[in-house]
């Protein structure tokens, strides 16, 4: 089983880490070979009469394999190798659903036997830039071309990430647990974990927008100009925001989640415990007497 577990961490760290042989144009391409290859021919000429002329320049060229072109192939190689996209992204979720997942359950003390795999949501998105616990280095990204039907339409892609911030809701049948944690995917690491829990009755609007932002990437001197947010506020005004996609970031479409059916959910259980909190108040009607007015009768 260990032997499963580094093989497949192997794997994972291939797919971010390694890199294709540089492309080079038809300019590169052109000037190599007139700086590589035509510079041979001449001696090929002139030692053609000699008894080794032919093996010098079989030698001089068996030199230019196995320096320049047999560590491209190579590389190129154990690029192609490299497990899929779609392998990488049900590994990632994976992940999610357990070791995240049962870190969740343990950091907030949940009895599992008392909950459905339906009551726990699961909200990702990508980490871009270095924190003060997350180093540059680790956060990376890959890209991968999605299949496109129609070659007249724009190329569509997305990006695979090596450190996730995970959101997690935990919706019980009287109050909702909120766990998040950053997951640096590459060292099986978790890190900046924080909770916090909200009766339903205390929950005063649900929404989701796509806000206006200003995020700064390393990947691009432009900013992140819009995410879409959803926000559960308090009835003390304390609001719960709940980043659920950066549109520009691009993620995996497996890793969004379909936050109407949040919502919806969310709703129908503030609903039910606020109709639950009413049926319980008693209600006390004092009906006021009507003053009696005293007045003389007539005989």
């Amino acid at each position: 089983m260990e032997t499963i577990h580094e093989t497949r961490k192997q794997q994972i760290s291939d797919f971010f880490l390694l890199t294709p042989p540089k492309a080079y144009n038809l300019e590169k391409k052109v000037q190599y070979f007139f700086m590589v290859i035509l510079p041979i021919i001449p001696a090929i000429v002139y030692l053609s009469s000699l008894s080794n002329g032919i093996s010098i320049s079989l030698a001089y060229l068996l030199v230019i394999y196995l320096v320049w072109l047999r560590p491209r192939q190579i590389k190129m190689r154990k690029y192609n190798s490299r497990v899929s996209s779609d392998t990488i992204n049900n590994w990632f979720l994976e992940s999610l659903k357990t070791k995240i997942l049962d870190r969740a359950i343990e950091y907030l003390e949940l009895e599992t036997k008392d909950f459905t795999k339906e009551q726990f949501i699961i909200i990702p998105y990508p980490v871009f830039n270095a924190t003060k616990k997350i180093k540059d280095e680790s956060v990376l990204r890959v890209k991968s071309i999605l299949s496109v039907k129609n070659k007249n339409l724009p190329e569509e892609y997305c990006y695979h990430y090596t450190v996730w911030n995970i959101q997690i809701m935990v919706m019980s049948q009287s109050y909702l647990s909120y766990y998040f944690c950053s997951y640096n995917w590459l060292k099986n690491e978790i890190i900046n974990e924080k909770t916090n829990e909200y009766f339903y009755n205390d929950i005063a609007l649900i929404k989701t927008d796509y806000d206006q932002v200003s995020f700064q990437t390393k990947w691009d001197e432009n900013p992140i100009l819009e995410a879409r947010i959803t926000k559960l506020i308090h009835n003390s005004g304390d609001t719960l925001s709940l980043i659920t996609e950066l549109p520009e970031l691009h993620q995996p479409a497996k890793t969004l989640v379909d936050i109407e059916k949040l919502e919806k959910t969310i709703r129908f259980l503030i609903r039910h415990a606020k109709a639950k909190d009413e049926v319980r108040k008693q209600v006390n009607i004092n009906f006021k007497p009507a003053d009696v007015k005293s007045e003389p009768v007539e005989i």
